[in-house]
């Protein structure tokens, strides 16, 4: 089962994204090529956001957050 939650809902410290493939896509992405998001998710701790009404900076945090 795909796990899948949003980059601003999460805890940037969350144990399970130690060491994690990440994939961080567009929630229209998943809603418009809903197999092609699964195949690219498929192993990965997978994130959406909307990119259009979404701070980007607090996004741009997030994801350093993340990977640091």
């Amino acid at each position: 089962m795909l796990k899948l939650s949003k980059i601003t809902e999460t805890w940037v410290k969350t144990p399970s994204l130690r060491e994690a493939s990440i994939l961080l896509a567009a929630e229209c992405v998943r809603k418009i090529y809903p197999e092609l998001f699964k195949k690219l998710a498929e192993g990965r701790e997978a994130f959406v956001c909307c990119p259009e009404t979404e701070n980007p900076t607090m996004l741009m945090g997030k994801l350093a957050s993340i990977i640091t």
